[in-house]
């Protein structure tokens, strides 16, 4: 299984922060965004079942190796994490299904070795493939259809095997989502305090429409201090820290 990384507001929606440069097609909800859907995505949605299911499943994936570092995580931050990685990756295959584009080995093969493990659930592997691998699988997608683009012009098909994923390719790719973005509604419930500005990923404050306590707040706080974090009800958190616990 791949190691924890950081469960704070991370690259994923907008590889938006490498591809998604000048695309403001990313954006919040008003409040009044339909129950049950935690992000509308072109034509397919991410329900919230879905979001807290996932959620869920990477506690219990991830929770054992966060307590052995001696480190805890607010679900609030897995949550926003998550719900990241689904958009990001519903809007990624869109675009690759117009280009007849499919993840290729490279994420196939992560997507494997990310899955492995007898002891976990298959809600708990899919958990792991989706915080792991969704930004190989943004860079294989965009890199086939940047090397499409490139050798063919848009829409045409290139022979043989598809070309490596260079930073090139990618950037081109980038482009491109960047054009379906804008031309596809992608919203995000604002309830998960994501934003999507023209860096990437950001948190924005709604702690006062939906009531999230000053313990939360803080818990969700970029580099929270795992003190507060452990104040959260134990069903709010993941994994465990004991001041000094992590010293040898």
């Amino acid at each position: 299984m791949a190691p924890v990384s950081s469960f704070s507001v991370r690259v994923s929606l907008a590889a938006c922060a490498v591809v998604l440069a000048t695309s403001s097609a990313c954006s919040v909800a008003g409040t009044d965004f339909q129950p049950g859907v935690a992000a509308r995505v072109g034509d397919q949605t991410v329900t919230s079942n879905e979001v807290d299911r996932l959620t869920v499943a990477a506690c219990g994936a991830f929770g054992p190796q966060l307590e052995a570092q001696n480190q805890v995580v607010a679900l609030r931050q897995i949550k926003a994490t998550v719900v990241q990685d689904l958009t990001l990756e519903s809007a990624v295959r869109q675009l690759g299904e117009e280009y007849g584009v499919e993840p290729g080995e490279t994420y196939l093969s992560e997507v494997s070795s990310a899955g492995g493990g007898d002891d976990l659930s298959d809600d708990e592997r899919e958990a792991v493939v989706v915080v792991s691998s969704t930004t190989t699988l943004v860079t294989d997608v965009l890199g086939q259809i940047g090397a499409q683009l490139t050798a063919g012009g848009a829409g045409e098909d290139v022979a043989g095997a598809p070309a490596a994923a260079t930073p090139e390719a990618v950037q081109r790719g980038g482009a491109e989502l960047t054009r379906w973005l804008q031309d596809n509604d992608v919203e995000v419930d604002p309830q998960y305090g994501i934003d999507i500005s023209d860096t990437g990923a950001v948190e924005v404050d709604t702690s006062l429409a939906f009531g999230v306590s000053d313990v939360a707040k803080a818990a969700g706080a970029e580099q929270p201090d795992p003190a507060t974090t452990m104040a959260l009800p134990q069903t709010q958190r993941c994994g465990s820290y004991t001041a000094g616990g992590g010293q040898g």
